[in-house]
């Protein structure tokens, strides 16, 4: 097997795309509504506590109990486990963060934005960025035969996969930023607007 061309210029796209996408848009965005880059900040701060490692200490201990054998063995109910937990952390995480450390800029809501590009960054460049850059990695040291031991045996199963794969993971990694920049508008609102607090548990099911 030889990993193509096609498939090592996306990964090389994909590992752009990680890497540096959610900064250029945090410049774009800072420079076109003169903000401030402490949302930004924040929302990378916050999407580290919250997701990795509060959750990952819920998942521990939830999935290490015996109730979550049950759970991982069910397709429907680990998913609808992941997702709940993941609103939960994330938006809980959100809420938190505009309301007691971004009181200043709740007058202006492009500071919304700001953060979700930090929220969704940091996620885009921990699950997309670094895993482009193992598989570039891992594509170049197969095909030029210095892969050995087990690294050799797993390469083919992860890089066999279509080049058209590749492209998707890219395209999931666009979708999922512009999705917290999304939930982050909706949860400031829900932060700086009483009547709409409902917003809060609205992005947490979304």
């Amino acid at each position: 097997m030889h990993v193509s061309n096609v498939s090592i210029a996306i990964i090389v796209f994909n590992m752009a795309l990680g890497l540096l996408f959610p900064i250029v848009l945090m410049l774009v965005v800072k420079r076109k509504y003169q903000l401030g880059v402490k949302p930004f900040f924040l929302g990378c701060l916050t999407m580290f506590l919250f997701a990795l490692v509060l959750e990952q200490i819920v998942h521990a201990i939830v999935l290490g109990s015996p109730a979550g054998s049950v759970i991982q063995n069910n397709f429907w109910l680990m998913a609808l486990y992941g997702g709940l937990m993941a609103g939960l952390f994330e938006e809980t995480g959100r809420f938190v963060t505009m309301k007691f450390l971004l009181k200043k800029e709740q007058q202006n809501d492009h500071n919304a934005i700001m953060y979700g590009i930090g929220h969704g960054g940091l996620e885009s460049l921990l699950l997309g960025g670094v895993a482009a850059v193992m598989n570039l990695v891992s594509a170049l040291q197969y095909n030029a035969g210095t892969l050995t031991g087990d690294a050799l045996a797993a390469t083919p199963t992860a890089l066999a996969a279509p080049a058209s794969y590749f492209l998707v993971v890219g395209v999931e990694r666009l979708v999922a930023i512009c999705l917290h920049i999304a939930l982050s508008v909706l949860v400031f609102q829900a932060v700086k607007r009483p009547g709409k607090r409902w917003l809060y548990p609205a992005a947490i099911l979304l």
